[in-house]
């Protein structure tokens, strides 16, 4: 029917010109309509058998559906062999070679090989062509710019599946074959049927050697910087690094490309390998990394040292170790000496350390030292850090105990200040009560040597009687320790007359006048009148502890007694410098 139409007898003009146009336009529009897989295949099927005997203006069209039909039916080769032949095979490789030419790119494939891989395992109908290719009658009806550009595709996917088996193949093709394997053991298949599952079974170990690298270029770039927090000689393995994962192996001459053999150890499966035999062969397969110059020694223990370096206490350790052997050397350390040296030593300290931590014999300033940080400051971030010492174990609650014990010790460190100030009073005054739990604060405190196991929790109870002593207390307290010439004259001049002042308000005005008095006697400057007042002030103030302190004083009743004096601090905070 539309082949009628194309023959319509219309003279030569803008008429035929413009019907025939709108014909093409409306009959391409149908045929996008064709959208089944059936439908397509009725298009190739149609061109492939018909197309000579139709107009040319509905073979035009025909020929444009036909190869976007084929780009979307990659199987009708597949599925159409028996078919095939004669005048419809001549039509469908002329197709076909219209859709190779169309969809290659001529200055890509021009600079290297590289571009030949990416296109045959990118370009879903590549296994088409590779399927016609490796059949004589098939490639026949190819054109040839098709089939001299398909001797270079094969040609270069052979060369890469013989690069494959032997280990010669770069890592950049490698990535290639991997990023398309179902396309490529299609493909290998057809252009190596009879080696096919050899080829294919290497490729799977070459990916885990590949894998393996990658890993271990991961691990080795983190032991190297934790081997330059101890100064340590890396330079070689630096350069390797770099070596190894810092080319851009487009824009490089072949003999600087960098090999899988290169990298590993590679392995090589017989080639009468069956499917049972290939699933053997990968899984018994292990990796040996040989692109470090590092024995298989060196690298089992690597990975070990930096699951150790995450514990904040082990990194203290290892630096000092580290540095400490430097110094003994005289020069940087090579890696083996670090991993033969300072990582052993280190470990065993550790280990002992943790086992100090675990029974309580550790200090409270190795606790603040090695496991205590910003980083880590609880219970579960510690336990996280131990777990190369800890393993697996679930019995960890001894780390909540030890960070139970410092915050209790910190918190009785925190009243030291108030606790010195008591103490040296008492030695002072030569006060004979029961001070001991303000004298233990100061001595399991005096030094961070002190078992944490020896910790007596008691002393939390005492120190919430210091708690409440700030730096302006302390201060108010350590005036009254300096000025006992002063206190001790008031006590012998003043005390008889001080405690009748004290308890009557008639006292108060008497207290009033001795001070008019005083003032009176003791001249006209500035100075010596603000003295008299001082004195008033001072001994009103500290009047409780001038007067009242007994030798047989404790310690409650002596922080009593202060009590009554900082409450006159808050109201006077120039009382300290006024006694």
């Amino acid at each position: 029917l539309w082949n009628n139409a194309f023959k319509m007898r219309i003279p030569e003009g803008d008429i035929r010109t413009d019907c025939m146009k709108r014909l093409q336009t409306n009959l391409k529009e149908c045929l996008k309509e064709w959208k089944t897989e059936e439908q397509t295949k009725e298009i190739i099927d149609l061109y492939c058998t018909n197309v000579d005997t139709f107009e040319p203006g509905l073979q035009e069209i025909l020929s444009l559906c036909a190869l976007e039909a084929v780009d979307k039916c990659v199987n009708y080769l597949s599925n159409n062999q028996q078919y095939l032949e004669g005048t419809k095979l001549r039509h469908y490789g002329s197709l076909m070679s219209h859709v190779f030419d169309r969809n290659i790119d001529e200055e890509k494939l021009k600079k290297n090989r590289k571009a030949y891989l990416e296109h045959a395992l990118k370009w879903p109908p590549f296994l088409v062509f590779a399927k016609m290719y490796m059949n004589v009658e098939y490639s026949s009806s190819l054109q040839d710019t098709c089939l001299s550009h398909m001797k270079i595709f094969v040609k270069t996917l052979n060369e890469a599946c013989n690069a494959l088996v032997d280990g010669s193949i770069t890592i950049g093709h490698l990535d290639i074959l991997l990023s398309g394997k179902d396309r490529f053991k299609s493909i290998v298949q057809e252009l190596r049927r009879n080696e096919a599952a050899a080829i294919l079974t290497t490729l799977q170990i070459r990916e885990k050697e590949l894998s393996a690298f990658r890993e271990t270029v991961i691990v080795v770039k983190h032991f190297v910087y934790e081997c330059k927090k101890i100064e340590g000689d890396v330079y070689d393995l630096e350069r390797r690094l770099w070596q190894l994962t810092n080319l851009n192996q487009d824009n490089i001459e072949d003999d600087r490309l960098v090999l899988i053999k290169d990298v590993c150890r590679v392995q090589f499966p017989k080639f009468n390998a069956t499917e049972t035999a290939g699933t053997q062969n990968v899984q018994s397969s292990k990796p040996v990394i040989v692109g470090f110059n590092l024995s298989e020694e060196d690298l089992n223990a690597i990975p070990l040292v930096l699951q150790h370096t995450k514990a904040y206490s082990f990194k203290q350790i290892w630096i000092k170790n580290g540095r400490n052997t430097k110094l003994l050397k005289g020069r940087k350390l090579k890696v083996n000496e670090i991993l033969t040296e300072v990582w052993p030593e280190t470990r065993q300290q550790w280990v002992s350390l943790c086992e100090k931590l675990r029974n309580g014999d550790i200090s409270f300033g190795d606790f603040e030292e090695y496991f205590y940080s910003e980083e880590c400051n609880s219970s579960d971030k510690l336990e996280k850090e131990l777990v190369g010492f800890t393993g697996d174990s679930t019995d960890c609650g001894w780390i909540q105990s030890r960070f139970d014990q410092f915050h209790n010790f910190k918190t009785v460190y925190t009243c030291l200040k108030g606790a010195n100030a008591i103490m040296n009073i008492v030695g002072k005054y030569g006060l004979k009560g029961d001070f001991s739990h303000i004298s233990q604060i100061i001595k399991i405190t005096k030094g961070d040597d002190v078992e944490m196991k020896k910790f007596d929790v008691s002393l939390v109870k005492t120190c919430s009687i210091l708690r409440g002593i700030d730096d302006k207390k302390v201060d108010c307290l350590t005036v009254f320790y300096k000025c006992q010439p002063l206190v001790d004259w008031l006590k012998d001049s003043m005390k008889s007359m001080y405690l009748y002042i004290w308890k009557s308000v008639a006292g108060l005005k008497e207290l009033k006048v001795f001070v008019e008095l005083a003032s009176m006697s003791a001249g006209e400057t500035d100075i010596e009148v603000d003295r008299v007042q001082f004195l008033h002030a001072a001994t009103t103030g500290y009047a409780p502890l001038i007067f009242n302190l007994d030798t047989r004083c404790n310690d409650l009743h002596f922080i009593e007694m202060c009590e009554s004096v900082w409450k006159e601090l808050e109201t006077d905070s120039k009382l300290p410098q006024k006694l």
